[in-house]
């Protein structure tokens, strides 16, 4: 699930259309008529926001504050916290597994920010780090005892909503100074400094809520999907929807990417993963590892087709067919696992092969 979780985060956005058609799998495929990812259009003007300095976590080790939410471009939400470190040890907060207006979203501090908390260099994380170029960043730092205030910018793929009613983030906690794993429950240097309970706690991963409009969680209502023209629902059943709405072109003319929207109606998380595909009927590596969605959320991201894969397009350079088998998994908590079937931590819920055939 690891990898899994990780590859769900590759998804970009870009543009231009194209129409689709699908067929396969016990439920069929249908087209819908319609348009708009989301069923809202975005505002040309930034929307207020009412937030003021809401305290959405405090517990015995910090408290983070929303004190403001603004419009950014696109229409993001930048959130600005404050957060607390009650602690005797420094530490360094991210959030993930965001969810704005029930959807999908990903988040990121500035990059350019000086309060940013980094791996260190001799530890397993900031060696990986530094094996792949990347800047090894934990995330925003906070040294034992005081507290920052920082700017956080939540973005949603093909954003078309104009106001924001709740932004779900699930906090994560490191150690700044851990040689070994930042997210272990064991700092290396800090052991005295706090208890295995203490530290068990404190990295526990929790999902905290942000409410821009003043709304709360029991009167928050997400917006219902509506279709584009020439999507094709692929499975519509009582656990999930899974629509491949639209296959596009990107305007340099290399990139193909396949628009997919997919909805957890159950109360567990699924991950929805192509464990065999196939482009203009040619052995694929298209969405392997799959997007986790959280119970009762949505997801909207697109899967990636290069034409440097001369093998799988004619001479028009177009994408015909794509088949894949769609394999939807849910993941099993620690209390449905068994001593002797510790590692199978997901259960198959649904298979089926389907082939969609694209027009310009």
């Amino acid at each position: 699930m690891n990898k899994k979780r990780l590859s769900a985060l590759i998804a970009l956005i870009l543009c231009v259309s194209m129409t689709a058609g699908c067929s396969g799998g016990a439920e069929g495929a249908s087209g819908k008529q319609s348009g708009g990812s989301t069923g809202q259009t975005a505002s040309e003007s930034k929307v207020e926001y009412t937030l003021k300095d809401a305290v959405i976590a405090d517990n015995d080790y910090y408290t983070i504050t929303a004190n403001t939410v603004e419009t950014g471009e696109d229409m993001d939400c930048i959130v600005n916290f404050t957060i607390e470190n009650k602690t005797v040890v420094d530490l360094a907060f991210d959030f993930g597994d965001i969810y704005m207006n029930g959807y999908s979203a990903y988040g990121e501090w500035p990059e350019d920010s000086e309060k940013l908390a980094y791996a260190e260099p001799e530890s397993t994380r900031g060696m990986m780090a530094e094996a792949a170029g990347d800047s090894g960043v934990l995330g925003l730092g906070v040294p034992a005892g005081g507290s920052i205030s920082e700017s956080f910018t939540c973005t949603m793929y093909e954003h078309n909503m104009p106001v924001i009613d709740e932004i779900l983030l699930t906090v994560r906690v490191y150690f700044q100074h851990e040689k070994d794993d930042p997210s272990s429950m064991h700092p290396v240097d800090e052991v005295p400094a706090l208890t295995y309970e203490q530290a068990n706690a404190l990295t526990e991963q929790i999902e905290y809520g942000v409410y821009p409009t003043g709304l709360t969680a029991d009167t928050v209502e997400y917006p219902e999907h509506q279709a584009v023209d020439g999507e094709q629902v692929i499975v519509d059943n009582d656990e999930f929807t899974y629509i491949i709405q639209e296959l596009r072109e990107e305007n340099d003319g290399d990139t193909f990417r396949i628009w997919i929207y997919t909805e957890n109606k159950t109360d567990k998380t699924l991950n929805f993963s192509w464990p065999e595909s196939q482009v203009n009927g040619v052995s694929a590596d298209l969405n392997r590892y799959g997007t986790d969605v959280a119970p009762g959320k949505r997801d909207y991201s697109a899967e990636l087709i290069m034409k440097d894969y001369d093998e799988f397009f004619p001479e028009d350079g177009n994408v015909e067919t794509i088949t894949f088998n769609l394999l939807v998994e849910e993941e099993r908590s620690l209390t449905d696992l068994s001593f002797t079937d510790t590692e199978n931590d997901t259960e198959p819920v649904y298979e089926g092969t389907f082939t969609c055939s694209f027009d310009r």
